[in-house]
């Protein structure tokens, strides 16, 4: 099974195609990850660098160059969840022409409710363990729960970095989900919208109901 998440920034796609990829054994490709672990190889590379961390898109060829050849390996055969990709129209189209894909999960969220969960998130980097300045008590100290190291804040989340990229979102990569409407209704995939704005058990269940795996 080849799935998708589609989303705005701070919406969870991250969380949810976590706890699915747990569920049904497939791996998750993270385009964010890929560009991140690929970024002294490429030639743009103070570019791509920049880019990142001002929150813009980078260019569709790099993206789709890098996504393509994960999924060409062997560990996505039984499926994969894509998370990040594609955000653009043109990646979606080659995504296409490339391989099929079976359900994409559009999650979605109010404007404050995305600036505010983007703005108080905090990373726990040697594990990538992602924490939200609102789930620790008033006056606790910030750390992470497993080995007591601090948490950090990443770049592309200051509150003006969020707004740019949730703009971008609005311009670039909403189209897609009109895109993947109109692929839903020709049967060539199925797409599901949901509300994200719930807590995370109750958005995990309703996912897994659209994957009939409901205990």
């Amino acid at each position: 099974m080849n799935i998708i998440f589609i989303g705005p920034p701070g919406v969870g796609k991250g969380t949810q195609s976590l706890l699915i990829s747990k569920t049904i054994k497939i791996p998750i490709i993270s385009s964010s990850k890929i560009l991140k672990e690929n970024i002294n190889t490429l030639s743009t590379m103070q570019n791509v660098s920049k880019e990142i961390n001002d929150g813009k898109l980078i260019n569709d060829n790099i993206v789709t160059k890098l996504i393509f050849s994960q999924i060409e390996k062997k560990f996505c055969k039984p499926g994969f969840i894509l998370d990040g990709f594609p955000r653009t129209i043109i990646q979606a189209k080659e995504l296409k022409k490339f391989k099929k894909i079976d359900i994409i999960f559009y999650l979605f969220a109010k404007k404050n409710v995305l600036i505010d969960r983007l703005i108080g998130r905090r990373i726990h980097v040697p594990s990538g363990r992602v924490f939200n300045v609102n789930s620790f008590a008033i006056g606790e100290k910030q750390l992470d729960p497993l080995t007591k190291e601090p948490l950090s804040i990443r770049k592309d989340d200051s509150k003006k970095i969020v707004k740019k990229r949730l703009e971008i979102y609005n311009s670039l990569t909403k189209p897609l989900i009109e895109f993947y409407r109109t692929e839903s209704i020709r049967g060539t995939c199925k797409l599901y919208e949901i509300n994200a704005s719930k807590t995370i058990e109750h958005v995990k269940t309703e996912l897994l109901h659209h994957l009939n795996l409901n205990s």
